[in-house]
């Protein structure tokens, strides 16, 4: 365990990145109701998409908080007490839990010989890479489409008990030591050993919810919609979509509004503007290129539509984009 906190410890300080907190008020949040103040958690310089921060001993966080990323929170050694705004949750030795960045959370640790590993993963994993790989998966495939999409049907959180039938701590052990050894193909390798968690995860999770999983096809088709909408913006339709899963145009536009609480316009809208921003960050495309890539036909339209989501112009994302990486070097 002393060299395993070590190890941690050192790859985490090599990495360069850096845990900051904001404090913020709760006000307008649904969490309102039980607290008046949550920290925000991001991390600056992060240039890994997967990295493991540990925590040894007693640890206590004096308000609830979220991230900017997917957190995979596993009870390595000893047990942990997860505060959330509305309960609290004891995890054992061996328990699981996943939160999106949306779950405010404050964990504690009560003893010296407490160890608990905190698989942090960027969400930019999820839409480039890893949705692929888990698209068989529905409890995992929904969990971060549903976050991704901001289609609001699921938990920001699931938990997983530890099951002696799917076991799972080798499986951590492996992703540790990938981590730590930061081979050639190391991310890969990481991706793929978490493909093989979030399915052992999964088959617990079947074994001892399946009437939850049971009840999920209308939603799973939502978020298949949806999928197929992001990775379609530039030209998709209530045709298309209605052509590519054979249900009429109007069935297609209800389910959608049913299950989002938006229409097909509305979601269409809000992901071309989601994809836009990845595209800024390639400094190779106009911004006149952009627009025509993400489904907008007018520049003017487009600039406007993003000043008044994001508040900033398009010129000026890019720049501040620059700007951070440059002070994140």
């Amino acid at each position: 365990m002393s060299n395993l906190k070590l190890e941690l410890a050192k790859k985490v300080k090599s990495s360069g990145c850096r845990l900051k907190r904001d404090l913020n008020t709760t006000q307008g949040m649904e969490a309102s109701q039980y607290i008046d103040y949550y920290e925000h958690f991001h991390f600056e310089g992060m240039a890994d998409n997967i990295i493991l921060f540990p925590h040894f001993g007693k640890t206590r966080d004096p308000y609830l908080h979220n991230h900017n990323f997917f957190e995979l929170f596993y009870v390595y050694k000893g047990s942990c007490l997860n505060i959330l705004p509305e309960k609290e949750m004891v995890l054992s030795e061996g328990d699981f839990m996943l939160l999106n960045p949306n779950a405010l959370h404050s964990p504690f640790t009560p003893s010296d010989e407490n160890t608990i590993i905190n698989i942090i993963i960027k969400p930019s994993v999820f839409e480039d890479v890893m949705l692929s790989l888990i698209a068989d998966n529905k409890l995992f495939s929904n969990f971060f489409v549903n976050y991704l999409y901001h289609i609001n049907m699921t938990s920001n959180y699931l938990y997983f008990p530890k099951d002696d039938e799917y076991p799972t701590k080798f499986i951590v052990d492996m992703l540790i030591k990938e981590y730590i050894s930061h081979d050639i193909c190391c991310t890969s390798v990481m991706q793929a050993i978490l493909v093989k968690l979030f399915a052992t995860l999964s088959r617990s999770y079947r074994k001892l919810n399946q009437e939850i999983l049971d009840d999920t096809p209308k939603s799973q088709l939502v978020v298949d919609i949806i999928a197929y909408i992001n990775q379609n913006i530039s030209n998709v339709s209530l045709k298309s979509l209605s052509e590519q899963f054979q249900y009429s145009t109007s069935y297609i536009s209800k389910i959608i509004t049913n299950y989002t609480g938006k229409n097909f316009s509305d979601i269409v809208h809000f992901l071309r503007l989601n994809q836009s921003k990845k595209y800024l960050e390639n400094k190779n495309l106009t911004i006149n290129e952009i627009t025509q890539m993400v489904g907008f036909s007018d520049a003017n339209y487009f600039y406007k539509v993003f000043k008044a989501r994001f508040h900033m112009s398009p010129s000026e994302y890019r720049k501040q984009i620059y700007v951070d990486l440059s002070a994140a070097k």
